[in-house]
């Protein structure tokens, strides 16, 4: 069994701290300064920062000596709060967690964000390596410091690997047939950033593909409207025809493969049903119709992709003398 780091910080939202399993009350002290110091020490983890680059930023304009007084009576209260192992001086300034001792919200979320970028992990791992960063991310990066110059490009940063994991996770779960949940991700994601067209996209082709296409035509002419007002710019060719094809119906194609039993005498469908489901893909829907008969619908599928699944239910039922299979268009 792992063991728990002695100290925890939580970086996304509001700055939490724990020592073992209890909080660490930061306001405790009652310096703004001390706790803005802090969460800069935090921010610059495991770098050493010098003391002129400390008193100009905490203290400009004052006396060099003066400002480093503040800075060291300063730290001495942060140290009060952490313990005096955690931010160490240097021959010049201080360090913050020297050993990389401390767990760090923002360093882990990095940590499993590349780990689901691998190419040699399978689409079930990629989903819950990243379903674990999103459980980690949130809110913003040092929220009470949002726009300070030396929190924002880190939390711009932070963000934009949020919003990209979102819609890398929209897309498998797409792929993979899990329409609600592609939906679900894709719309973080545009929430976020409304400008995205890959999510705006996946919404699209995931809408569609769930029959509901005012909602896909919906979610393209507000990205277009608002690329108009703030941009002046139109979408992609990509988004384009994409919009195209599923006005058009080009993209939105329904198939049905029925499955008959033609033997003299009634057998039940039931157990072929159950036999050919590991075949389908998650949004793929049976219905049964009779005790002989059962229809297979596929939802916005290509016609090369639907012929492929009837090859593997032929395949997989060959040896069923009295089985009858076919597909065609669905209404």
């Amino acid at each position: 069994m792992a063991l728990v780091p002695s100290l925890r910080v939580f970086t996304f939202d509001q700055l939490r701290i724990f020592k073992q399993d209890t909080e660490v009350d930061l306001s405790k002290t009652k310096s703004r300064k001390a706790r803005d110091l802090l969460r800069y020490m935090i921010v610059y983890r495991r770098k050493s920062v010098p003391n002129e680059v400390l008193c100009e930023m905490f203290w400009p304009g004052m006396d060099y000596e003066f400002a480093k007084s503040n800075l060291h009576s300063t730290m001495y209260l942060v140290k009060r709060l952490l313990g005096s192992n955690v931010i160490l001086s240097t021959d010049s300034g201080y360090i913050f967690d020297p050993n990389n001792e401390v767990w760090v919200d923002a360093d882990e979320f990095e940590r499993i964000i590349e780990l689901a970028e691998s190419k040699d992990i399978s689409d079930e791992q990629k989903i819950s390596l990243i379903e674990k960063a999103l459980d980690i991310y949130k809110g913003d990066f040092m929220k009470e410091n949002l726009y300070e110059d030396w929190v924002l490009p880190h939390k711009e940063s932070y963000k934009e690997m949020y919003i990209n994991a979102l819609v890398k996770l929209s897309t498998i779960y797409l792929a993979i047939g899990d329409i609600s949940k592609a939906i679900e991700k894709a719309k973080i994601a545009f929430r976020e950033d409304p400008f995205n067209e890959i999510a705006c996209m996946t919404m699209m082709k995931a809408y569609t593909r769930w029959g509901k296409h005012t909602e896909a035509i919906k979610v393209y002419k507000q990205l277009c409207k608002l690329l108009k007002k703030e941009l002046d710019i139109e979408p992609s060719g990509d988004l384009t025809k994409l919009y195209n094809d599923i006005v058009s119906g080009k993209y939105d194609q329904r198939w049905i493969i029925v499955v008959e039993s033609v033997a003299e005498q009634n057998s039940d469908i039931n157990a072929v049903a159950k036999k050919i489901g590991f075949l389908l893909r998650n949004n793929d829907n049976i219905k049964l119709f009779s005790k002989q008969k059962l229809g297979i619908y596929l939802e916005g599928t290509p016609k090369s992709t639907a012929e492929n699944i009837l090859s593997r239910i032929k395949e997989y039922l060959k040896n069923f003398a009295d089985i009858r299979i076919k597909i065609d268009r669905a209404r």
